[in-house]
């Protein structure tokens, strides 16, 4: 599942009104592709991880 820019641009008006969404879109394409769920892991060995559903990104 990859968000939509819709639901990019809802979050960012609620979250960071004051950051333009081109910036706020910069970054969650850099860190995440856009996908919801991905988890950063911290320490040696770390590494991104891109669950598919909240389910499976809780159980982690």
């Amino acid at each position: 599942m990859i968000l939509e820019l819709a639901v990019v641009a809802q979050l960012a008006a609620r979250c960071a009104p004051s950051v333009a969404i081109e910036t706020l879109a910069a970054v969650m394409r850099t860190e995440s592709g856009f996908k919801p769920f991905a988890l950063g892991v911290n320490g040696p060995g770390g590494g991104a991880i891109f669950p598919e559903t909240r389910e499976a990104a809780v159980a982690l």
